[in-house]
């Protein structure tokens, strides 16, 4: 009969060996985990899958999911957090939205099922698209032209979860960045290269074209509500 070599090993959930119950280099094991264990001389760590904590080359990764949309980064310390793209509060140049498809569904449009109305910038590299955690290809397995629409090539199944990737755009607060490059402040579509609802301050001098906005030389306009012209 062959002979039977058992590890070191221990089948209470959550207990892990210390330094003084493995050798350099000596593996246990818990079964009720499924969690490997070596060790080095100061240290007792995992090995393999369902790791609690993760360094690869001298980068650590944060042990914790982050939150909707954000990426991770660096201070170049060797360490990675995770945070929204433009590094300010509740603003990020990234954009998920997410559909749950209905039976030979092709066409995804307007508010997804989170309330996000779907926006992208067109152009390569502005779109990513997950069907069930699939990346997909663009122009091959979907289009996205126009900035509102994505169109899978075959129909997805009832239930399929569709996720969207949009990149440079963003809404946050008052302040919108629109899939047309479009800046907006207190306009969520803002038509014009850059809209501002509300009333505003400048601080410092302002040009037009090379004009300065003062007394002197008007470059604008400004109207009563009766369409008057008030200034300029």
């Amino acid at each position: 009969m062959a002979s039977v070599i058992k590890i070191k090993r221990s089948s209470v959930s959550g207990s892990a060996p210390t330094n003084a119950q493995l050798l350099d280099g000596e593996i246990a094991i818990n079964t009720a985990d499924g969690i490997l264990y070596s060790a080095n001389s100061t240290a007792v760590f995992e090995v393999g899958a369902n790791l609690s904590s993760l360094t690869v080359n001298a980068m650590a990764f944060p042990s914790e999911d982050g939150g909707s949309g954000q990426i991770l980064k660096t201070y170049g310390n060797g360490t990675l957090f995770w945070t929204n793209e433009a590094g300010a509060a509740g603003f990020s140049a990234f954009t998920l939205y997410e559909f749950v498809a209905s039976t030979n569904q092709t066409n995804f449009a307007g508010n997804d099922d989170n309330g996000e109305s779907l926006g992208y910038k067109t152009g390569g590299g502005n779109i990513q698209v997950y069907l069930n955690g699939i990346l997909l290809e663009n122009g091959e397995d979907y289009t996205a032209t126009n900035g509102a629409n994505v169109i899978l090539t075959q129909a997805a199944s009832n239930n399929d979860l569709l996720q969207i990737h949009s990149y440079g755009i963003a809404t946050t607060g008052n302040i919108t960045i629109a899939a047309n490059n479009n800046v907006g402040i207190g306009n969520a579509s803002p038509a014009h290269t850059f809209s501002v609802n509300g009333n505003s301050f400048f601080q410092a001098n302002v040009t037009v074209n090379n004009t300065l906005l003062d007394g002197d030389n008007r470059a604008f306009k400004v109207y009563y509500a009766n369409g008057d012209v008030a200034w300029g």
